[in-house]
């Protein structure tokens, strides 16, 4: 039923896809592109599909993750792979029921952190905090022409989860807010140095920066403590990526309607992926800012609980809006979870494809 998508033979061509969500150029096809892919689901189809052995060590993880998204069509990739010597992050575990489930899955422990007071925040070793540099190279040789990768790693999301815990990031923007600067400060140093080193390389498209800032009904924290303490240092990541005339894409979940101006006008963003039904559909998103480039957007909801010839009709009318508009490029709404079911994963797919050869 899949066969063409399955055994296409790819052209993957980043240049383009950057242009088509910068909008300097009009689509030809619906590029796909995906914050990410867990694991279970590609490895599905690399043995049932494309009869070939799925191997666990570290080379091999990386080699197969390169070969899945370039042969399902994708013109770029996301390399996190960011630091060592982090102290251990304090969190929960529980069992992954998913269908494709992969064990046991780890939950952030957000109600507390690392750090609670001054003293707390000096005995981390923040300079032996070094940017890993283990996996770039065998990425970038790896990758085929026309591919690029798009760095990525979070920073508000390890302050308020990691080292403060929500519960803490919140007492302290009243009771000790130095210290909560003193945080952002030191870990936004080190998402920037992690920036720094790789922005340069030529196998490199740009930032594909990723930090839930909302629920569905608001911020996790207000807009003016967003405006302090988190949106000048997406600003500073922004500028990084286009001096080096590079784009920048956000991920962030959630209700960022009172702060989407920022993002836009502000930050400058080329386009936002992260797009649920229930807050802001990604067609409402281009009507709003057609200048602004739009990644994914289907509803992690119906791309998991949809029958595929339901989820057909929806991917067709989100297809066909937001091409019409321009500066897009389609995927899931979140990232292809092992709770996905294969076929609507498929679907998704085929669906880029069948416009794309209309």
């Amino acid at each position: 039923m899949f066969d063409e998508i399955l055994h296409r033979t790819p052209q993957p061509d980043f240049e383009t896809f950057a242009s088509v969500l910068t909008g300097k150029q009009q689509a030809k096809k619906v590029h796909l592109v995906e914050l990410g892919i867990d694991p279970e689901l590609m490895r599905i189809i690399y043995e049932q599909h494309w009869q070939k052995a799925w191997k666990q060590d570290t080379q091999s993880l990386v080699l197969q993750k390169i070969e899945f998204y370039y042969r399902m069509g994708y013109d770029t990739l996301r390399f996190a792979n960011a630091f060592v010597n982090l102290p251990q992050f304090l969190a929960d575990r529980a069992q992954d029921t998913a269908p494709l489930s992969h064990g046991v899955r780890t939950w952030v422990k957000e109600d507390d952190g690392l750090i609670h007071n001054w003293d707390e925040f000096k005995a981390i070793p923040w300079d032996q905090i070094q940017v890993d540099r283990a996996c770039f190279q065998l990425y970038a040789q790896n990758l085929p022409q026309g591919m690029k990768m798009m760095i990525s790693y979070p920073f508000f999301e390890i302050v308020m989860q990691n080292w403060l815990g929500y519960q803490g990031l919140c007492l302290g923007l009243i009771q000790n807010p130095d210290l909560v600067a003193a945080v952002f400060e030191a870990w936004g140093n080190k998402v920037a140095e992690f920036y720094q080193t790789w922005i340069a390389d030529p196998q490199v498209g740009g930032i594909f920066h990723s930090d839930d800032l909302g629920y569905k009904t608001a911020t996790i924290i207000s807009p003016k403590h967003l405006r302090k303490y988190v949106l000048p240092w997406f600003k500073k990541y922004a500028d990084l990526a286009h001096q080096h005339g590079k784009v920048f894409f956000l991920h962030s979940c959630g209700n960022l309607g009172l702060v989407l101006p920022d993002l836009v006008q502000e930050i400058r963003i080329d386009a936002l992926h992260s797009f649920q039904d229930q807050v802001m559909p990604v067609v409402e998103f281009k009507k709003r800012y057609p200048q602004v480039g739009a990644l994914g957007g289907v509803d992690m909801d119906k791309l998991s609980r949809l029958a595929p010839e339901k989820l057909k009709e929806y991917l067709q009318q989100i297809v066909s809006e937001c091409q019409r508009i321009g500066q897009f490029a389609l995927g899931s709404g979140n990232s292809v979870t092992n709770y996905v079911p294969l076929e609507n994963y498929l679907t998704m797919v085929q669906a880029a494809h069948d416009w794309s050869n209309l």
